[in-house]
């Protein structure tokens, strides 16, 4: 079972002092060179960590550890960091402006300066293959007619794309190209050959179209076992996709399946038996949603709130979130749709509510995550669970549950907010390197890069944070009223 799925690598770049820079020689693919006039320095070069965050924020809809098997993502700029959605600015990270081609302003994008190079390398075959790129690129409007760029993509060593010389008074271009599922992909802009006075290059509103790996991996839980809950099926393997409810679980395996294990009082796991073609999961309270390959939704399970009344025609989905009696539905064209239960607000979609890209649904709230890197909140706030902390950017994946809500940034920090009477909100002082995140009733878990797992809040009899001390090589996790799981 594979999904299709969309990377946006916009961009924009501004540098206002780059004009005083010296001239430098000619870069060629892999190499930038950077020499400025005050004597120093001011180029860019990502970590590992700063490369794999990069890419996994550009991967809008695939979730980041998809992008952490086997995946190689280095990045240069050559004045200051690589910005995400904003020009590139000067040498401080955050500091960049609105992407603008020739009057077009674009909401997403990568700031960045010549020369410049995002290479990424694939080293198994459970890494994303990719298969088509698209791009916008061209001069930032804020040089006016200077500068001078080349903008070129290499797949395999094979150069796919070259722009030829683009100043400022260039007209956009449009990149198209079929990347063939190769597993070295290079893209690059240099400074054309002469200095790199105002090159300030934009990727704008590029996407990186690619498959979604299939990562055959077994299940570890922890916590109440009250329904057996934490006693996963002896020889369950193959999982590709894990969701934790209240007191039972769900997974999907590679042949498109899904099977269950916990508390089945009210046929939430009476899983339909013709039911195929499954790519995500998700878990109420009593209630169960599976995410089919056509963007359709199968439910099943208690249905005292309507919750398994999915809304006629309802199609082309491609993100499922159930709430305790409430679900959500988050569709290819950036839409939400939701059902069941609305007694606290749950189902008060804003009005004309677009862009969206991630939801989560917690107790009797949702949350939305839109394409600029902003979240939107609805439903029960007694406890704040949807009172977005004031000035909240550049989030890349988000969680609800209980009455607090997860927000992950683009840096691998992790944001709290709501009901933090267990300590659920409080999140650990130096918490980095974050690449998912999971809420859970009255606790809170991250996923970190090295595939190990901290939680955080209530632990309780239940032992909701009892994390097996030998538990590596996680690569998905779900945190149930009580209880958890990881892929692994």
């Amino acid at each position: 079972m594979k999904r299709v799925l969309a990377t946006v690598l916009g961009a924009g770049l501004l540098l206002a002092g780059c004009g005083q820079n010296t001239p430098t020689a000619t870069a060629s693919p892999g190499a930038p060179v950077a020499s400025y006039g005050d004597g120093l320095d001011h180029s860019w070069t990502a970590s590992t960590a700063e490369g794999q965050r990069l890419y996994a924020a550009l991967a809008q809809g695939l979730k980041a550890q998809d992008f952490n098997i086997g995946l190689s993502v280095t990045a240069t700029s050559g004045w200051g960091p690589i910005e995400l959605n904003t020009s590139n600015g000067e040498t401080p990270a955050g500091d960049g402006k609105p992407i603008t081609l020739n009057g077009k302003v674009y909401s997403t994008g990568l700031g960045l300066h010549a020369n410049s190079e995002i290479h990424i390398h694939a080293t198994n075959l459970e890494t994303p293959a990719c298969t088509r790129f698209q791009a916008d690129v061209g001069l930032d409007d804020e040089v006016g007619d200077k500068g001078s760029v080349v903008f070129q993509v290499f797949a395999d060593g094979v150069k796919l794309f070259d722009s030829g010389v683009m100043t400022g008074a260039s007209a956009t271009q449009h990149i198209d190209v079929g990347i063939g599922n190769k597993s070295d992909l290079r893209f690059v802009v240099t400074d054309a050959g002469d200095n790199d006075y105002y090159d300030h290059a934009d990727w704008a509103g590029a996407s990186l179209s690619c498959v979604a790996p299939i990562s055959s991996g077994t299940v570890v839980a922890w916590g109440f076992n009250g329904y057996g809950q934490t006693t996963v099926p002896a020889g369950l393997t193959h999982v590709t996709a894990i969701a934790a409810g209240q007191y039972h679980n769900l997974v999907v395996t590679t042949d498109g399946t899904v099977r269950g294990w916990g508390d089945n009082t009210d046929g939430q796991l009476d899983i339909p038996a013709d039911l195929t073609g499954v790519q995500a999961v998700s878990a109420g309270f009593d209630h169960s949603l599976a995410l089919k390959n056509d963007g359709t939704v199968v439910a099943w399970g208690d249905n005292t709130f309507g919750q398994l009344n999915i809304p006629a025609g309802l199609a082309a989905v491609k993100a499922i979130a159930a709430g305790s009696v409430h679900n959500v539905a988050l569709k290819t064209d950036g839409t939400v749709v939701g059902w069941g239960l609305n007694g606290q607000g749950d189902l008060n979609i804003p009005e004309g509510l677009t862009g969206v890209k991630a939801i989560a649904a917690g107790d009797f709230h949702t949350l939305a995550l839109k394409g600029d890197g902003t979240v939107i909140g609805w439903g029960y706030d007694a406890f704040g669970a949807v009172t977005i902390p004031e000035g909240l950017i550049n989030v890349t994946a988000i969680s609800a549950n209980g009455y607090h809500s997860l927000a992950l940034k683009a840096d691998g920090t992790v944001v709290a907010w709501g009901s933090n009477r267990f300590g659920e909100s409080s999140v650990p002082n130096g918490l980095t390197n974050v690449v998912a995140i999971s809420a859970g009733s009255d606790f809170s878990l991250a996923l970190k890069m090295d595939g190990t797992v901290v939680g955080w809040g209530l632990n309780d009899s239940a032992g909701e944070l009892n994390i097996p001390t030998d538990l590596t090589g996680v690569k998905a996790i779900a945190a149930g009223s009580f209880h958890s799981l990881a892929l692994r």
